[in-house]
Parts: C-alpha cells; sequence; structure tokens
C-alpha cells in the first residue's frame, strides 16, 4: 500500500483504531479544558502538516480514486474511477455478497439503510479494471463503513453519523504523469532524436536504463561547451541550442542542458520534466540597483519517469549526476534527495553516481566523498525553493 495513502487512511481511521472506540473528529482538549491532572491548558495554536507531494510526484494506476461524493440523497458515497491503462474498456465490482457489476463510466456507488439504530454497518468492494482485448487488473479494495449517530447517542454522546473509508490501497491522485510533461516534441524532432540518439535506446532495458545511457551521450557531447550563454539561447528550441553549441557558436548552462536532455527524453519515448529552482529574497534592492538579491541560487535540473519502476527519478546532467540512492534504496526522486541532504543522519547513508566525461565512466560514491557535494549542499540546501510547472500552466513549488 502506498504511503501517501496509508497517511490518509491512517487519518481518517485514527478514532475508530484504539479500542474500537466509535469514530469522533475530537481528539484534543478545547481551549479552557483542563486534563485529568487539573492543569490549565495553555493557549495553542494548531498548524496542519500540509504536503503537496504527491500531487508534485503522481504515479501510475490501472485503477484509482478520481473523486468521491455523498450521495445527494440517503447515506452513502459515489466512487469515480480513473485508469492509466491506455485501452480500457470498464471496470467490475462487488460489494459484500452481491453479484458483480459492470461500471462503463467508472461510476460506482456504495449506500447504506440508515435504520436509525446503533450498529455500524461495513462494505468492502472489490474493483478490477477490464481493457478492449479482455485483460484484467489485479483486484483492488475499498472499504468503507457506516457509523449513525445512534450508535453515539447509546453512549450519551452527540456526534452525527459518519461514513469514513477504512481501508484501501486506491489511490486518490489530484495529478497525472502525463500533466507534467511539457514538452511534445513535432514528428521531425522525433526523427531528429532517433537519428541522433535512437541507437542508445535498447527496449529491452528500463527506461532508466536508457535516460543513463542519453545522458552519458550528451555530458560527453557538451562537456566542452560550458559558459554563459548568449540571449540567442533563449530564442531557439532545444535541438537547435544543442546545434548551436556542438558547431561552436555558442555556450550553455543549466538550463540549457536542462532542456536538451528533457527534450531528447521525450522525443524518444521517456517521459522527462524540468524543475527549477531559486528562492528571491522577501526585500529586494531598489528597482534601478544593479543587482537582484537571492537567498538560495538558481538551477534546473530534471526527472524522468520509469514506467517500470512506477516513480520519477532525479538525473542531473550539469553535475554529472545520474542519479542517487539512499543505502540500497533508488533511484532517489528530487524531493527525496533534497530531504536526504538536509537530514545528517540520512546524509551519511546518501550515495551519488557520479559520470565523468574524460574517462567515460560511472562510479557510486558517498555523497559526503562526492566531488560534487558541495554544489549539491549549495543547490538543494533546505531554504531552496523548487518550481514545477504543469501542462495547465500551473506552476506548483515544494516548500
Amino acid at each position: 500500500m502506498r504511503i501517501g495513502l496509508f497517511l490518509i487512511l491512517f487519518l481518517l481511521n485514527m478514532p475508530a483504531a484504539y479500542s474500537q472506540q466509535m469514530p469522533t473528529p475530537e481528539t484534543t482538549p478545547r481551549q479552557g479544558e483542563r486534563t485529568l491532572m487539573a492543569t490549565p491548558v495553555a493557549k495553542q495554536h494548531m498548524l496542519n502538516y500540509e504536503t503537496n507531494y504527491w500531487q508534485l510526484y503522481p504515479r501510475r494506476a490501472d485503477v484509482c480514486l478520481q473523486k468521491l461524493e455523498p450521495l445527494s440523497n440517503g447515506v452513502g458515497v459515489r466512487l469515480k474511477l480513473r485508469s492509466d491503462l491506455a485501452n480500457l474498456s470498464h471496470y467490475i465490482y462487488k460489494t459484500n455478497n452481491a453479484p458483480e457489476q459492470k461500471s462503463l463510466d467508472g461510476t460506482v456507488v456504495i449506500a447504506f439503510d440508515d435504520q436509525q439504530k446503533p450498529e455500524t454497518q461495513r462494505t468492502s468492494t472489490q474493483i478490477r479494471a477490464i481493457t478492449t482485448s479482455g485483460d484484467t487488473s489485479i483486484s483492488y479494495k475499498i472499504d468503507i463503513n457506516f457509523y449513525p449517530k445512534e450508535l453515539y447517542a447509546a453512549s450519551g454522546r452527540t456526534e452525527p453519523g459518519w461514513v469514513i473509508i477504512q481501508n484501501t490501497d486506491l489511490m486518490l491522485p489530484t495529478s497525472r504523469v502525463e500533466d507534467w510533461i511539457l514538452q511534445h516534441p513535432t514528428k521531425a524532432e522525433k526523427d531528429y532524436a532517433k537519428k541522433k540518439w535512437g541507437h542508445l535506446i535498447d527496449p529491452k532495458r528500463s527506461d532508466d536504463q536508457n535516460a543513463w545511457a542519453l545522458a552519458k551521450s550528451l555530458m560527453d557531447d557538451l562537456d566542452p561547451h560550458r559558459g554563459i550563454p548568449s540571449d540567442e539561447m533563449n530564442k531557439i528550441g532545444a535541438f537547435a541550442q544543442y546545434e548551436r553549441v556542438m558547431a561552436g557558436n555558442d555556450h550553455l548552462w543549466c538550463g540549457n542542458i536542462a532542456d536538451i536532455f528533457s527534450y531528447a527524453c521525450n522525443a524518444l519515448g521517456i517521459p522527462c520534466r524540468r524543475i527549477g529552482m531559486n528562492r528571491h529574497n522577501p526585500v529586494q534592492p531598489p528597482a534601478d540597483a544593479p543587482y537582484r538579491l537571492l537567498l538560495a541560487e538558481g538551477h534546473g535540473t530534471t526527472e524522468m519517469f520509469s514506467a517500470q519502476k512506477n516513480q520519477w527519478l532525479w538525473i542531473d546532467l550539469t553535475f554529472y549526476i545520474l542519479g542517487a540512492y539512499l543505502g540500497e534504496e533508488g533511484p532517489l526522486n528530487m524531493a527525496e534527495l533534497h530531504h536526504h541532504l538536509n537530514d545528517p543522519a540520512r546524509l551519511s547513508r546518501l550515495q551519488i553516481v557520479e559520470y565523468d566525461p574524460q574517462t567515460r565512466t560511472e562510479r557510486r560514491v558517498p555523497a559526503l566523498e562526492s566531488g560534487k557535494r558541495d554544489a549539491l549542499l549549495n543547490y538543494f540546501k533546505q531554504d531552496q525553493e523548487f518550481h514545477y510547472t504543469k501542462n495547465n500552466a500551473e506552476t506548483a513549488r515544494l516548500p
């Protein structure tokens, strides 16, 4: 079961989890109440743990929840399913001992009979996705229970009834992998990439292995041309940038390198995205001052999506880095890298896969021993801000 969903389910399930307590949102003393030791409760300020991590790092799923809605009449919930299967036909679902049913539009209704009795009603629904060729996904489960208000009244407590998602292995994503792929190469650009780098792509290898092969080839090509680019590089596409520097007519830095690599990946069928970073100081010099003030230096990096691993993986050609690992766990995505770099206990276990274009060899070394250690700790420091852009032009930020 996925980590993000564990958190959601834990928070939803917590009131019913201890000694069969009935679900209730009241888990902390109200202001002014006294504890069992008769000690006054000090004034409190509640902060919520909020993260957009799962929006920024979606994965693909044969079946997932698109949304949940309460029924307009009666007690229950309407589930709206979504699938990342390209050839989806319909869904098959079964609740408790009822016969299997078919859903063509992904709608599943779970209804309860409110008998106004102090009895919990429980449902368990199994859901599968069926393709046009007749293939079926694994079976996903969602358990939904109804705790009527009479259940609480029997114990002398005033509560509304609660319908609660108790257990499920269905994700509730807020975005899709494709939402974050901004580059859509034309046929001519795909032909260019295939002619230039197609020999590096082996269909028998995983996406990340092919991305590594492409990254190493580009690092070999671009290494002699690094430097400050001219304004002209901002006016042309990624492959034109590549041709311009390879002809010796310009230089390139992190943003250009990220552009070229991500565009080549997407042209060769490997989903890839750019991530920008910098943090401006809230108070800037006067508009006519000859400088701007940054709390964290700007950089452009990349992540590719591995279909085989079903996750985003960080690659940074600017720093000659193919990936990162925490011990044997990995490769990591950029958010994981950022967290581990700024946690001393985990930094000691962090490892970096470096590539040397001079010797054309790669090696896996502890981050603290890497030649890129200082650059990583600078650009990916705790106070950095990371900028992810979606297809609808929304820019999300990883705090």
